[in-house]
């Protein structure tokens, strides 16, 4: 898929985990391409987000290129808004990991991170990492 707009919204008592809850991007092993071009409306919570690996984030925006492989997102937009709970190992990332020769590239994120009210982004590595 190479645009998603209308972002992602978990409200109220909404509930959202996994090993990366919410992943814009992906993961790309051994000669793998993963290509966003565009997320647009952002993602918002007033819920819970969490994530349930041993190495995840409740929010992820870029990801993992490992062995020639790339990952790459051209642009998000719409910012992260929360007013609940995001957590995790890492409570939100946006960045790329990549090792060998693997290549990516997040070019524009763009409305920032916002949180409001009683929000609460932790992680037990960084709350957000930006890198």
């Amino acid at each position: 898929m190479s645009t998603f707009s209308g972002g992602i919204t978990n409200s109220g008592s909404g509930l959202i985990q996994g090993g990366d809850a919410i992943a814009v991007g992906g993961e790309a092993f051994t000669n793998a391409q993963v290509t966003r071009s565009s997320f647009g409306g952002g993602i918002s919570n007033a819920g819970t987000i969490t994530s349930k690996g041993s190495t995840g984030a409740g929010i992820v925006i870029g990801g993992v290129a490992t062995g020639n492989a790339s990952v790459a997102v051209s642009t998000f937009s719409g910012g992260i808004s929360n007013s609940g709970v995001i957590s995790g190992p890492f409570g939100i990332i946006v960045g790329l990991s990549i090792s060998q020769t693997a290549t990516g590239t997040l070019a524009t994120f763009a409305e920032g991170i916002t949180n409001s009210g009683t929000g609460t982004i932790e992680g037990s590595k960084y709350g957000i990492f930006v890198g």
